[in-house]
């Protein structure tokens, strides 16, 4: 085998890891909550602390040493998930949540060939496989097959070759940063929602039990589709459409209340329209790190938002806040962003996407 190659699966096994980790929380929640007897919202801050933490260190580690940064980000990796295999506290599991951010921003800010696909393939499957293992093996087990998985990625980098490092692009336009705003709002309401879909999907749907995974799987790969379609196209149209469908969308779900083929078929539809706004708001940012801490960004304040939501109006209204901050985005970009703007940008890898651009 050569060593690019071998990097490449470096990449592609980092880009699952960090997908993976950072939306198995989802599928986790209930077992966390037994297991550490905590609530919902207290597990939500789980991926309060990696987004901003991630949203943090990632515009300061380019500093590093490019040609390590896959190696130490996947080391890093598996120190996190090997800890949190042992904690035993909500508390300590915060602090491996820290450290996972950490190597999940180095891994990021890596780039690589195969970063976006197993970035995309750990992001749909993350949360259904961590509830399926968690249901039959315990959560603990979920951070065991990160921790090898991240493992294994290390010797691959080492073996590996430096692959390209990101390039960044000077932020002088200020409806690149209009749209890395939006790309923060968006996010954190799709996601508040998205993290606590066990809890919204009993409470909107009447889902419970294996149910809830396959609709994971079904958001999840909408997302997926919806994110390639959107590449290609005028970044602002496909923007205000998509945005406008998702709140539509998200509006929607307590519409299909008890039937599992329509919740389903909301959930893909949402999911589809969610990843092709997230990929157009990539379309528009001109930097890679910009994007990449924006999207981070809106993915720590979800636990915010989705706490908040659950503390005071419950978990049904939180379709209704996403589509809420749905509706703001869309109302602002048709304001704000010029009808002329169409920066191409950087397809860095993103939760509710296929991911970057391959760097080449």
């Amino acid at each position: 085998m050569s060593d690019i190659p071998i990097r490449r699966a470096a990449a592609v096994l980092g880009g699952f890891v960090v997908g993976a980790g950072m939306f198995s929380i989802a599928g986790l929640m209930p077992s966390l909550t037994i297991e550490l007897d905590v609530s919902d919202a207290e597990v939500a801050q789980l991926l309060t602390v990696f987004g901003l933490t991630c949203a943090i260190v990632l515009p300061f580690i380019g500093r590093v040493d490019p040609r390590r940064l896959l190696p130490i980000g996947l080391a890093v990796l598996t120190i996190g998930n090997g800890f949190s295999v042992f904690v035993d506290h909500f508390f300590l599991l915060l602090a491996g949540r820290i450290v996972l951010a950490v190597g999940a921003a180095c891994v990021v800010r890596a780039g690589g060939r195969g970063l976006a696909g197993g970035t995309a393939f750990g992001a749909v499957l993350g949360a259904p496989l961590a509830a399926v293992i968690a249901d039959q093996a315990g959560y603990r087990a979920v951070f065991v097959l990160l921790a090898v998985l991240a493992a294994i990625g290390v010797a691959d980098a080492l073996l590996g070759v430096p692959g390209p490092t990101i390039d960044r692009h000077p932020i002088s336009d200020p409806q690149v940063l209009l749209a890395a705003g939006l790309k923060v709002i968006f996010r954190a309401g799709v996601l508040a929602a998205f993290t606590l879909f066990t809890t919204v999907l009993a409470a909107v749907g009447g889902m419970h039990g294996p149910a809830v995974g396959a609709l994971f799987l079904a958001f999840g790969l909408g997302a997926v589709v919806g994110a390639l379609v959107a590449r290609g196209r005028g970044a602002r149209a496909a923007l205000l459409a998509s945005v406008a469908t998702s709140a539509a969308f998200a509006a929607a779900l307590p519409l299909a209340h008890g039937s599992v083929a329509g919740v389903a078929a909301v959930l893909t539809l949402w999911g589809a329209s969610a990843g092709a706004a997230d990929a157009s708001m990539r379309g528009l940012i001109a930097d890679p790190v910009l994007d990449e801490t924006a999207g981070f960004l809106g993915v720590g304040l979800s636990g915010v938002v989705g706490g908040a939501v659950l503390g005071t109006a419950g978990p049904a209204a939180l379709p209704q806040v996403a589509a809420a901050l749905s509706a703001v985005v869309l109302i602002t970009a048709a304001i704000g962003l010029a009808s002329s703007f169409r920066g191409e940008g950087h397809r860095g890898p993103g939760a509710l996407s296929t991911g970057s651009q391959d760097a080449r």
